[in-house]
């Protein structure tokens, strides 16, 4: 009957897209007729399924964030529609991104667009990710698990990645994550950065470091040639929110060659960065006492451990660094004289700081890879312990697993 519809083998085919439909309708009459809700199931499969085949996306540039509105409206979903789908595309393109083996499950109703447990291939990894598309805000909230993701192939393809990880540009290796995003959407299918939440937990592979800026500023001005070549860093853990346009990082430690450091900050969507590097660099009394004027130096070029802060800002291509003393050992390197003294290379203001040295040297150096030292970020305003509960609450896949025991 007109009012019930089964479609078998419905093939079709646009510019670069092609798919192959089977269906069972039901509402027709009503829908087409009196508004009724029209419901159904759909299975849906294509080789290739180009998404700007049916919709405009918006240019903008790679290195700045774009708020006014481009051509290509956004998909409006009717209310009235109740369509539950199962997709299978072998080749899923969006944008920059190619996903390989895409499948998952598809509810449209009351103006949302819903995607569950999908998967897929993609960026030398495996993405499985579920959420909702509301065409009434527009705006959308997913939640990704992205396993073994490469950080070339990631910043290349994914312009989000760039955004929200610049120093992904920097960094030869792999990275896991669990993420949740939500935001509205402007015409052309881009992100309205302004109105970005998140959180998220991110593990690395062991990596290398290449180019960044910082590192090969904090290598001229320690003298330390491995920070101005390709450095090797050890795998990381580390916990972050996404508020107000900006990503803020929670402390977390690692190794940069053979300099234990704890990293923490935070950056802007528009590349902006403010973040502090703790850590024991090799240092001489000629430095030491440019850093610290107080302090005279008798000791000219003998090496010291100092345990240094370095503040970060500026954009992250062109960074500015300030850098504090926070103690200095009386440990050296093999190059200084042995029963060298740090009260010999400085005066009283040195001998009075000594005493919180040591303390420092104690509480923080010896423990560096265990102990935050950092001052807390007060923009935080929540612990890694709290965004690990707020994941492991809205991870749907780890609810399914629950449901199925």
């Amino acid at each position: 009957s007109l009012d019930e519809v089964t479609i078998k083998g419905l093939s079709g085919q646009m510019k670069n897209s092609n798919w192959d439909i089977s269906a069972e309708l039901k509402g027709i009459k009503g829908y087409l007729l009196s508004n009724d809700t029209l419901s159904g199931t759909i299975n849906f499969a294509s080789n290739v399924l180009d998404i700007s085949d049916f919709f405009q996306f918006s240019e903008s540039s790679d290195s700045s964030v774009r708020l006014e509105e481009q051509p290509g409206n956004l998909p409006q979903i009717p209310d009235d529609i109740n369509i539950a789908a199962q997709a299978a595309i072998t080749q899923l393109i969006f944008g920059d991104i190619v996903l390989k083996d895409a499948k998952g499950d598809i509810k449209v109703h009351g103006g949302n667009l819903q995607m569950e447990a999908f998967t897929a291939k993609s960026m030398g990894g495996r993405l499985l990710f579920s959420g909702n598309y509301n065409s009434k805000i527009p705006g959308f909230d997913f939640f990704y698990d992205l396993q073994n993701l490469d950080f070339g192939e990631s910043f290349q393809s994914a312009k989000t990645f760039r955004i929200l990880m610049p120093i992904g540009q920097y960094l030869q290796g792999s990275y896991s994550s669990n993420l949740f995003l939500q935001g509205k959407l402007l015409p052309g299918f881009s992100i309205d950065f302004n109105t970005l939440e998140g959180k998220g937990y991110l593990e690395t592979s062991s990596l290398t470091l290449k180019g960044m800026p910082v590192f090969e500023k904090i290598g001229e001005q320690f003298k330390v040639k491995s920070f101005q070549e390709p450095l090797a860093i050890s795998p990381t853990k580390n916990w972050f929110d996404i508020s107000e346009g900006f990503v803020s990082v929670q402390d977390f430690n690692i190794k940069a060659g053979d300099f234990n450091m704890l990293v923490g900050g935070k950056h802007s969507v528009d590349q902006r960065v403010e973040y502090r590097i703790v850590s024991a660099l090799p240092i001489t009394g000629g430095q030491l006492t440019v850093l610290m004027p107080s302090l005279k130096s008798a000791a000219g070029q003998l090496p010291l451990e100092t345990l240094i802060e370095i503040d970060i800002k500026g954009k992250i291509g062109k960074p500015e660094l300030a850098f504090n003393v926070l103690g200095v050992s009386e440990q050296r390197n093999a190059a200084a004289e042995p029963g060298l003294k740090l009260k010999e290379i400085a005066d009283r203001k040195a001998d009075s700081l000594k005493t919180n040295i040591q303390r420092t040297i104690k509480e923080g150096l010896d423990s560096i890879a265990q102990k935050p030292v950092l001052p807390s970020i007060d923009s935080l305003g929540k612990t890694a312990e709290d965004i690990k509960k707020q994941l492991e609450q809205l991870n749907p896949f780890k609810k399914k697993k629950k449901n199925n025991k």
